[in-house]
């Protein structure tokens, strides 16, 4: 029932005027006039199929003229790859592990330079069909090789790769290197599943190897950055999202974790705080932690686990670095760490006389445990409530246990000697770890925390006072001061002698920064130790490869703290002129302290000291932002602590107490 428009029936009171709606009228077609003299009426259905069958025809005409000019094009891109291939490439005589493929990779499919357009305005003349599930290359992906820059010749990149296997991946597998090899193999011959992810992989293997050098430099340049390795890192940012988004793999983590390890060694490492966390949830989502393994290859399971493993330790080392809480939890473990001995010999170290001598991997992993521990149980947010008694229990406690990672370090590799007995490449890792040692050390002993008073001893102030009994009343220094003060001498000796290069001096600044201000401090408070030539040696070193720094970066805090150590070096080296000078004239040295006040303080007109609560940030790129000033130069937070809650548990039944630290029944190598 239809209803027309409303009569308003209601309002009026009258009846509605609803009626059935009606069917409307179709009018019959004007049937054909016949003509007189026409034989036979014509038949209108015939005339109807006559032009459909005319429309069918000429669709099926335009896309025989289309499917025509499809073949032209892959013709003439078939052509091209042939001439392509008919050129000779380069074939080095050396032998190597890396074979160069029977298909030289000059460029991508569709880079070749083809007229489309003029291939598109020839006439047609192939009627049959092209089959495209036949062709080569997917069409997916010849839009994907179009839309992203090619590498370079095979040629050009197989000593990097060489040079990424033999020195830094043999060290830190993140890569299986057969695996890879085939991969890298595939792509070039354009036989590859997943162009995208091994395009990114191979241009982050190149931006390792090119940025991770091994050798010693005398003209280091902290001013300009590599281009090279800015194109490859560009390259696979370029895909980050997908890598991380769409089918998520091993390779996409192994690419993440890449990134990872290039940014932790840029003047800004802030960008790796992010992606390590990004790695760790795609470990998570890979089911990495835990044993789910069964369904694998032991090759392909042996590779999980270390690139988990790797995306651990680094998540320990941020945290501590940037003072930010760690992502993975150590009671969700449920992996064995990397034997001593693997097969492959990855991460193995040997003397000079070919006797083995530890699995940097796995060392490196220990002290990456003891990291977390100390950021847990002295800087996490729940640590804040602890009593002091409980803080020092705990500080105890984690200083034990990473003494005890230091005597598993063989006496060959230890810091003051690692130059003499190893080659290049292990002196490169062992020194970032060693540093990593020292900047673990300095944090659980709270030496820039807000309450370490001896800072106050450093202060300009001090020195000059002419008030006989403010000596006396100066904080003490810190418990374990003269152990802190000789493994800080060991690392800048390290510093000294090991190779240079950017990446060093950027990954280590943090930690380097703090031995150079503990050695400042000694000599102010001990000029006359029997070390002190050797110790301003280190200093006027030290002091030289920050002057450098401080050019080369344009963060304030930078420069800031480049003009305390220079003031605090120059201070240093009048004291120890003036307690020389002391002794010579009088036959005996000054009162303690009471040489300070020989010191001319004109020279602190305009210097910005910033020991107040205004003063100088953390280090730079530490995302940590406090108003003590100088207790945030390196760590800047309080030493609180939290509880061990099931860890210990899950270091002794799942590691086998590889973790565990011995009970000391007091602090080991504490002289002072």
């Amino acid at each position: 029932m239809l209803e027309p428009t409303c009569s308003n029936c209601r309002l009026y009171k009258a009846e509605c005027c609803t009626t059935r709606a009606r069917k409307r009228f179709k009018s019959a077609r004007p049937q054909p006039v016949e003509l007189p003299g026409s034989p036979i009426a014509p038949d209108h259905t015939a005339m109807a199929s006559q032009d459909e069958t005319r429309g069918i025809e000429s669709i099926e005409s335009r896309l025989a003229r289309m499917e025509e000019r499809i073949e032209q094009i892959f013709s003439a891109v078939t052509a091209a790859t042939t001439q392509s291939q008919e050129t000779p490439s380069l074939v080095t005589t050396a032998r190597s592990p890396f074979p160069v493929p029977n298909q030289p990779p000059d460029q991508p499919l569709t880079h070749f330079d083809i007229d489309f357009n003029g291939v598109l305005s020839q006439p047609s003349s192939v009627t049959h069909p092209i089959d495209l599930a036949a062709s080569e290359a997917p069409i997916s992906d010849m839009k994907w090789t179009n839309s992203y820059p090619h590498l370079p010749p095979f040629e050009e990149i197989q000593p990097i790769i060489e040079h990424y296997f033999t020195h830094i991946n043999s060290l830190m597998p993140l890569f299986s290197q057969t695996t890879f090899l085939r991969k890298l193999h595939d792509y070039y011959a354009s036989e590859c599943q997943n162009p995208r992810k091994t395009w990114a992989a191979i241009n982050i293997v190149l931006a390792l190897g090119t940025r991770l050098p091994t050798s010693p430099s005398n003209d280091l340049d902290l001013q300009n950055e590599d281009g090279q390795v800015a194109k490859y890192v560009s390259n696979v940012q370029s895909v980050l999202s997908e890598l991380v988004t769409r089918d998520v793999d091993l390779l996409s983590l192994q690419v993440l974790l890449g990134l990872v390890i290039i940014f932790n060694s840029l003047k800004d490492s802030s960008p790796a705080v992010v992606l390590i966390g990004t790695a760790i949830r795609l470990a998570h989502r890979l089911r990495l932690h835990n044993r789910d393994h069964q369904h694998n290859s032991p090759d392909e399971a042996l590779q999980r686990s270390r690139v988990f493993w790797i995306a651990y330790l680094f998540d320990k080392d941020i945290c501590i670095r940037h003072h930010t809480p760690s992502v993975q939890a150590d009671d969700d473990i449920d992996l064995d760490l990397p034997i001593d001995m693997p097969p492959d010999g990855a991460g193995n170290v040997y003397a000079k006389d070919g006797r083995f001598l530890v699995n940097f991997f796995r060392l490196r992993l220990r002290l990456a445990h003891v990291q977390g521990q100390v950021y847990d149980q002295l800087f996490s947010t729940r640590a804040s409530k602890i009593t002091p008694q409980e803080r020092q229990r705990r500080v105890a406690l984690l200083h034990n246990q990473l003494e005890c990672w230091r005597l598993t370090v063989p006496p060959e590799l230890q810091a003051d000697v690692v130059t003499e007995h190893a080659n290049r490449t292990t002196a490169f890792w062992l020194c970032m770890t060693h540093f990593s040692y020292l900047g673990c050390l300095v944090m659980i002993h709270g030496m820039w925390s807000h309450d370490a008073e001896w800072r106050k001893r450093l202060k300009p102030s001090t020195f000059g006072s002419d008030d006989i009994d403010r000596p006396r009343s100066l904080p003490p220094l810190p418990g374990g001061w003269k152990y802190c003060v000789h493994m800080s001498r060991h690392c800048m000796m390290l510093m000294c002698r090991a190779p240079l290069s950017d990446c060093s001096i950027w990954t280590n600044g943090c930690a380097y920064f703090s031995a150079l201000i503990i050695i400042l401090a000694n000599l102010l408070e001990n000029p006359m130790h029997k070390g002190v030539d050797d110790d301003l040696q280190l200093t006027h070193y030290a002091v030289g490869i920050f002057d450098r720094m401080s050019d080369a970066s344009s963060i304030v805090q930078m420069k800031r703290l480049n003009v305390v150590a220079a003031e605090l070096d120059r201070r240093a080296r009048l004291v120890v002129k003036h307690v020389r000078q002391f002794i010579a004239v009088n036959g005996s040295p000054p009162l303690e302290r009471h040489y300070h006040r020989e010191i001319d303080q004109g020279s602190l007109a305009g210097l910005q000291w910033d020991w107040g609560d205004d003063g100088v940030e953390a280090w730079p790129n530490m995302d940590v932002s406090l108003n003590d000033a100088y207790s945030s130069i390196i760590f800047g937070s309080e030493l609180p602590g939290v509880e061990f809650g099931p860890f210990d548990n899950w270091m002794e039944t799942q590691m086998g107490k590889l973790f565990s630290p011995p009970q000391f029944s007091t602090f080991t190598g504490f002289s002072g």
